[in-house]
């Protein structure tokens, strides 16, 4: 019997690998069979180490599909009852681990999703349900589901952008626009740092995009275009909170002009 022992990322792996052979005998089916097992394990072992990111972190994260996506820097608040996933959180905030917030819709669970971490527990009840709320960090991949808990798994691996920052004038232009719509929709919201690396991040975090728009820029690995994306969205969003704004002021004259105007 064989024992070894291997350490991936933080945690620590055994095995024993058993190989029966007579003296003089060549190897046996059995023997070519467990040959081959263990060089399957070597080979997940190799995966399981490249998956493991620079700094440390698990490479194997509990996941958290809802209808809704997170983005890098955003908060928002979470009311917690199956118990699946009071497990997950409680877990979460006992060892002040991360987890995976991830979109899943009717017909697809999406692959690219936002590590998040328990920033305030707000209300704990005596049923176990929570309110918490959380923060998105940094974005991953999933690479392979992975089984063994209540709650879903997988192991993940980091998604980054590319080198390809915005012009001066798109970053502009985007803080041109946020200022614009925080006035029309009267929100009080503070401005993000222009100067981030994910600028567009917190700008998109302040508003309520659709689901389908969030993911869109999360899966951008450009922050340029991600950027340029953002500015035609929240052009959009300005130019409809500003109709709405108008067809509000004609009903309330009961759609006469106010004297006057023409």
């Amino acid at each position: 019997m064989l024992r070894h022992s291997i350490v991936i990322g933080k945690k620590h792996l055994e095995c024993s690998l058993f190989v029966c052979k007579q003296p003089g005998q060549a190897t046996t089916a059995w023997g070519a069979a467990h040959s081959l097992r263990i060089v399957a394990l070597v080979a997940r072992v190799n995966h399981l180490r490249n998956l493991v990111p620079v700094d440390g972190r698990a490479d194997e994260i509990g996941l958290f599909p809802l209808g809704v996506v997170l983005l890098p820097t955003e908060r928002v608040p979470l009311h917690i009852f199956e118990p699946r996933y009071r497990e997950l959180i409680g877990e979460c905030l006992t060892g002040e681990q991360e987890f995976g917030f991830i979109l899943r819709g009717d017909d697809e669970t999406h692959s690219v999703g936002t590590r998040a971490v328990v920033t305030e527990v707000l209300n704990r009840f005596a049923d176990g349900r929570l309110d918490v709320v959380v923060e998105g960090r940094d974005r991953f991949e999933i690479d392979e589901a992975t089984e063994g808990r209540s709650f879903e798994t997988a192991l993940v691996e980091p998604y980054e952008d590319v080198p390809d920052p915005p012009s001066p004038e798109t970053a502009a232009r985007a803080l041109v626009l946020f200022g614009r719509l925080v006035e029309l929709t009267g929100s009080d919201v503070d401005v993000p740092d222009a100067s981030s690396e994910q600028f567009s991040f917190g700008l998109a975090a302040r508003f309520e995009f659709s689901p389908s728009l969030k993911q869109e820029l999360l899966e951008s690995r450009s922050e340029r275009a991600r950027l340029e994306r953002l500015c035609e969205m929240l052009e959009k969003a300005t130019e409809i909170v500003a109709r709405q704004h108008e067809i509000a002021e004609i009903a309330s004259t009961n759609g006469h002009a106010k004297p006057g105007e023409p």
